[in-house]
């Protein structure tokens, strides 16, 4: 953010709160930021409101609104939109609660409504296939077939985020049936493997210290190394990259988040109830996971057939 905001007494408390009081993750707190800061400059550009922040009061509902505008104007889609106007809202809402200062109303400022599509899973035909290409790949190292099989596997068979992978550290998770990933600040999260997964991944580390990288992260570039020639973490970027290149030559779109819909999917169908799913899919809000309540046709007809009246059928095979 710009230094006028930074050093504000009222934005720091207000990041502040996020960050220690509501547990926000680091990665939010800065979208939030960054949505301050384009308000900030539309406010200076169109209304010369260069002391908005010493003067929250000056703020009306008609430069927000005008705000979507100028945003929409720009091609910005009603999710990011909504996202900018989410940090506003929140604003207003700690000046006017917490505060106790006389400005907008937080309720008055509506975001959006955007278009809930069904979450895309993959089918086990595309699960089987994604890893079966995974662990044939001729293009890439050995090593790297396994450390990439070992990624979409874990995926497909655990909650986590590619942020909590990539958090997996070889000393303290690997040993284990269950582990805890660190999620937010103090808070974390725990998870299961199953046996042959954990075999796997033993597999991987025993190839990688033969290979002699040796690094305390699991999962590491083999191609691109330090200056001093350590181990360089993979990142987001990477690990989207591999499973987005490995879906494409399979003829189907995957990205790393819709193996956690997968996940969730797999254990609706295997007649998990949503509690349990909400449970494990670590979601604060049942709601949040009634969106994997979505059914295909087949799976609408499957259980269209199973249906049965047995005096009725016997009924129906006589006169038949």
């Amino acid at each position: 953010m710009k230094k006028a905001l930074i050093k504000h007494t009222l934005t720091n408390d207000f990041i502040g709160r996020l960050l220690n009081i509501k547990n926000f993750s680091q990665a939010t707190v800065d979208s939030y930021s960054l949505s301050l800061e384009y308000f900030h400059e539309f406010l200076q550009n169109d209304y010369d409101l260069e002391s908005w922040i010493e003067n929250p009061e000056k703020i009306e509902l008609h430069m927000i609104q005008w705000f979507v505008s100028e945003m929409r104007s720009r091609w910005v889609t009603a999710r990011s939109s909504n996202t900018r106007l989410y940090a506003i809202k929140k604003y207003f809402f700690y000046l006017s609660k917490i505060r106790k200062l006389n400005v907008l109303d937080s309720s008055e400022i509506e975001t959006a409504k955007e278009i809930k599509k069904p979450v895309g899973f993959l089918t086990e035909d595309q699960q089987y296939r994604l890893i079966q290409w995974a662990y044939l790949d001729q293009k890439t190292t050995p090593l790297s077939r396994i450390r990439n099989t070992i990624i979409i596997i874990v995926m497909l068979f655990t909650w986590m985020r590619v942020s909590e992978l990539l958090q997996m550290k070889v000393n303290n998770t690997i040993w284990r049936h269950d582990i805890q990933i660190h999620w937010k600040w103090w808070v974390n999260r725990v998870t299961c493997f199953r046996q042959w997964i954990v075999d796997f991944i033993k597999k991987y580390i025993q190839l990688r210290e033969d290979w002699w990288l040796h690094s305390n992260r699991l999962f590491i570039s083999h191609d691109h190394f330090n200056e001093d020639w350590s181990c360089i973490p993979l990142t987001r970027n990477c690990v989207h990259a591999i499973i987005y290149k490995l879906a494409k030559r399979l003829w189907f779109h995957c990205f790393p988040h819709m193996l956690r819909h997968t996940f969730a999917v797999n254990m609706l169908k295997n007649w998990a109830n949503l509690y349990l799913i909400s449970r494990a899919m670590w979601h604060a809000n049942i709601s949040t996971t009634s969106v994997y309540l979505w059914a295909s046709n087949a799976d609408i007809y499957d259980q269209i057939n199973n249906v049965h009246i047995p005096e009725i059928d016997n009924f129906m095979k006589k006169i038949n």
